[in-house]
C-alpha cells in the first residue's frame, strides 16, 4: 500500500515539474502543498460541520442557545488537534493575516492560506446546501448577520474588534518573533 502511495506522489511531482517551468516554482509549491491542502480542508470542515449545527433542531420552537457555539468548538478542538501540526490550523483569513504581520509565515504562503481558505468555506457551504433538508440560504441558517437593532457601521465596528480580539490572542500563542 505504501509503495502504491509513494508511486502517486512520484506521478504528482513529476507531473507538476512537466508542467511548471521554473524550478522555484516547484520546489516552493512541493515544500508547501500539504499546508495549503491542510488549511483548505479544515476550513471546509470548519464550515461543514460548525454551520450543521446552526441547522434548527426538529422538535424545538426555540433552539437550544449553547447547541451551536458547543458544535463550532468541538470542530475547532479537531481541527487544531488534526491539522495544526500541519499548517497551525487557522481556518481564517484574518489569523493568517496575524501570522504574516506577526512574521511566522512568508506573505506568499498567507496568500496561498486565505486562498485555500476562501475556497474550503465555499465548498464547505455547498456541501452543507447539498445535504440540508432545508433551504440554508433562505432561512439564513449561518450567515453573518447583524443584530436587528445594530446600525450597518456599529455591526462593522464588531467585526474590526472581534477580529483584532482573535489577532491578539494569535499573537500570544505565536510567541515572540
Amino acid at each position: 500500500m505504501t509503495n502504491n502511495g509513494t508511486q502517486v506522489v512520484t506521478v504528482i511531482t513529476n507531473v507538476a515539474n512537466e508542467k511548471l517551468n521554473s524550478p522555484i516554482i516547484t520546489k516552493w509549491w512541493y515544500l508547501q502543498w500539504k499546508k495549503i491542502l491542510a488549511e483548505f480542508v479544515s476550513t471546509l470542515l470548519l464550515i461543514f460541520l460548525g454551520c450543521m449545527t446552526c441547522m434548527p433542531l426538529s422538535g424545538f420552537s426555540v433552539q437550544p442557545p449553547m447547541y451551536a457555539p458547543i458544535g463550532f468548538g468541538m470542530v475547532v478542538l479537531f481541527n487544531i488537534t488534526a491539522f495544526g501540526h500541519i499548517s497551525g490550523a487557522h481556518m481564517n483569513p484574518s489569523v493568517t493575516l496575524t501570522a504574516v504581520i506577526w512574521g511566522k509565515m512568508s506573505v506568499l504562503l498567507g496568500i496561498g492560506y486565505v486562498i485555500a481558505q476562501c475556497l474550503g468555506a465555499i465548498v464547505g457551504y455547498g456541501l452543507l446546501v447539498m445535504v440540508s433538508p432545508f433551504d440554508l440560504i433562505t432561512n439564513a441558517v449561518c450567515a453573518t448577520q447583524p443584530h436587528i437593532g445594530q446600525e450597518p457601521y456599529q455591526a462593522l465596528l464588531v467585526e474590526i474588534i472581534l477580529s483584532a480580539s482573535l489577532g491578539f490572542i494569535n499573537c500570544a500563542v505565536l510567541g515572540p518573533s
